[in-house]
């Protein structure tokens, strides 16, 4: 009988080996490089999510400390949005992430809820960096935060209706 994988015990054990030391999935001699998400293992990604969203709000309390908001150009005020965004979604990441990853168990189930968690955090803070700067310009009212939230529910369902990727078999 013959196999369909021609590779000897010692290879597949070897390369089962390089898996499980390494933080992305081996193929053969490639890594596969479709998406950080998803081949990242799910503790290496949040681990560099934890490093990211400490470092983003260092960078919030920076931007407060040096920069004057009424003098500031917008330079200064993007600089602002951005590392409050960086912040609140590095932090509702691994809130949800967190939430959903004990709820989920081992395997497959986490690392949906991986990339689960990192779409509704970057969402959720896109919202309320949009309020901010909404109400910074004084253009804030329940019509356009109706509107917002509709747009970003409709985003997410984009998401959630969409035909999953069919799993990558190893050669």
């Amino acid at each position: 009988m013959v196999r369909p994988d021609s590779r000897s015990d010692s290879q597949i054990s070897v390369s089962k080996t390089r898996v499980a030391t390494s933080p992305f999935l081996w193929y053969g001699d490639e890594v596969k490089s479709l998406s950080l998400v998803l081949l990242m293992r799910s503790g290496w990604y949040v681990a560099c999510v934890v490093v990211g969203t400490f470092f983003s709000w260092m960078a919030l309390a920076l931007v407060l400390s040096l920069i004057d908001p009424q003098q500031a150009s917008w330079l200064g005020m993007m600089y602002f949005y951005l590392a409050v965004f960086l912040a609140l979604a590095g932090t509702l990441f691994l809130f949800g992430y967190f939430l959903q990853a004990t709820a989920a168990g081992r395997g497959a189930a986490r690392q949906r809820a991986v990339g689960l968690a990192t779409r509704q955090g970057v969402l959720f803070s896109l919202l309320l960096v949009c309020v901010l700067w909404l109400q910074a310009n004084r253009l804030l009212s329940w019509l356009n935060v109706g509107l917002l939230v509709g747009l970003l529910t409709l985003i997410e369902f984009a998401f959630i209706s969409r035909k999953p990727a069919a799993p990558v078999e190893p050669r």
